[in-house]
């Protein structure tokens, strides 16, 4: 059987605690709401993923990030 090719991105359903935690990834990061909020801050910009507004982080920008109370997001890597 030919190998597979390697996916072009990975999704994944993650849930975040309340103890900032800050992160740079080599890749492209979408951060879809499913439950909850989440408060980020992307390269110098502050906002909140929540309801309808999503965040987008860009390959290599350093991005921090905390959430209160129960929550839910789908991350696309």
């Amino acid at each position: 059987m030919p190998a597979q090719p390697a996916p072009i991105f990975a999704l994944a359903e993650r849930s975040y605690g309340a103890a900032p935690r800050r992160e740079r990834h080599a890749h492209l990061q979408v951060v879809l709401p499913l439950a909850g909020a989440l408060d980020m801050t992307v390269g110098g910009a502050v906002g909140r993923v929540a309801g309808e507004r999503f965040a987008v982080v860009a390959a290599g920008t350093d991005h921090a990030f905390h959430a209160a109370g129960a929550n839910r997001f789908l991350i696309a890597d």
